[in-house]
Parts: structure tokens; C-alpha cells; sequence
């Protein structure tokens, strides 16, 4: 799972076996080490679409009907406001152009690539 953020607006972005993780019904988690220090960040299944900042992680809940719809190879995205707070969960799409340190192994197909 890749994690963005800019300003208010916090962006996750979920490869093919971890959105099979997520129908399965298990959560997500992923650490960055910083010195000293580590951020936490997870994605889990709830009743409502929230979100948390406690004690260094960031806690990401999304509402199972939505994932459910979310599951359909034809969806791409989910979006939500908590507070001040944008969040979007996507899909992670391989790269057009190969880049040097992407790993795309566990990425969707990009739907663009066959466009080319």
C-alpha cells in the first residue's frame, strides 16, 4: 500500500493482493521508520467510511457495502471526507513507463496500456 499525503488530503493507493486481503475480511498494514520514530498507517473494514490519527498511525475504515461495490474489477476509487480531512483509496495501476525502484509485480493492469 502507497501512502500520499498533501495537505489535507491523504491518498491510499492498494495493490491486487491486498484488496484480495480486504475481501477476505483482514486489514492492511504498512510502516515507514523514520529516526527514531515510525508512522503506522492501516486500512480496515467497518460499518461507515472514518478515519483516525492516534498514537503515530494513521486508521483508515472503510464500509464494507462500499468496498463490496469497490471489489468490481470496473471501479476504480473511493472517496471520502472525514473533518478537514479528503481521503482516496484507488487501485494501484502499473506504470505506463517503466521507472527505476517501481516494483508493478503486484499492480493492476493499467486500462491505458492497451490504448498504446
Amino acid at each position: 500500500m502507497k501512502l500520499r499525503i498533501k495537505g489535507n488530503s491523504v491518498r491510499l493507493r492498494v495493490t491486487q493482493s491486498e484488496v484480495e486481503s480486504l475481501k477476505a475480511g483482514n486489514s492492511i498494514v504498512e510502516h515507514t521508520n523514520f529516526v527514531g520514530s515510525t508512522l503506522n498507517y492501516e486500512l480496515l473494514t467497518s460499518d461507515r467510511c472514518a478515519a483516525q490519527f492516534e498514537n503515530q498511525k494513521i486508521s483508515v475504515f472503510l464500509d464494507d457495502q462500499v468496498l463490496q461495490k469497490w471489489f468490481k474489477p470496473e471501479e476504480v476509487s473511493i472517496r471520502f471526507k472525514t473533518g478537514k480531512t479528503q481521503f482516496l483509496i484507488e487501485k494501484d495501476f502499473a506504470c505506463l513507463i517503466t521507472r527505476e525502484g517501481e516494483d508493478d509485480i503486484d499492480a493492476f493492469p493499467n486500462p491505458l496500456a492497451k490504448a498504446q
